[in-house]
């Protein structure tokens, strides 16, 4: 019986594999897991950042999202960061992403106070170690899912990778409190 080969039944149009014995006892040819096998972290659903510049009345602020090794603050000059909600710190997010790659689906943004956020327009930067940069706009007035029952919420179907040298920018008015909601398909250690 041990040098045999495995012989397939069919019924139909499915293939029946027969039990698999090893010593006349039946296994599961999968049940096995390996002492050494790596343990993958579960892929949170969503990142969500708060950008907050509600206490000043006067002055928009600029912030950046990711730019994990700086490349794009060095160039671009944005200097605030914002704070996470429902997760880690920002600092240890950033951190993270240092040696990681998020493929995100989508993105939810929405304003507290007014709709007129929506005519900032966010910039994706990949930064190299030249100084030279490449941008994309994301124009938020060209959302593709505007909520029908509160215009301070847009979602925008802008699917993208997020690495280490990859940064967002976004200017938040003055007096605004903007939360930017990331869905995650997917994340990449390198």
């Amino acid at each position: 019986m041990a040098n045999q080969p495995r012989r397939v039944a069919t019924q139909g149009n499915y293939r029946v594999m027969p039990e698999v014995h090893k010593n006349n006892i039946p296994v599961q040819p999968m049940a096995y897991n390996a002492p050494e096998a790596e343990l993958k972290a579960p892929t949170p659903q969503r990142i969500q950042l708060v950008l907050d510049n509600s206490a000043d009345s006067v002055n928009s602020k600029d912030y950046i999202l990711f730019d994990a090794l700086g490349f794009i603050e060095e160039i671009v000059g944005a200097k605030g960061d914002p704070t996470t909600q429902d997760m880690i710190s920002y600092a240890l997010l950033k951190k993270f992403m240092a040696n990681a790659k998020i493929a995100v689906k989508s993105m939810r943004v929405k304003a507290s106070s007014s709709s007129d956020q929506f005519a900032n327009i966010m910039k994706m930067y990949v930064g190299g170690i030249d100084s030279n940069t490449s941008a994309k706009d994301i124009h938020l007035e060209d959302a593709v899912s505007a909520n029908q029952y509160n215009p301070k919420i847009q979602v925008y179907n802008v699917p993208m990778t997020i690495g280490p040298r990859h940064g967002i920018t976004c200017t938040v008015d003055a007096g605004e409190k903007v939360f930017v909601t990331l869905y995650i398909a997917d994340v990449y250690s390198l």
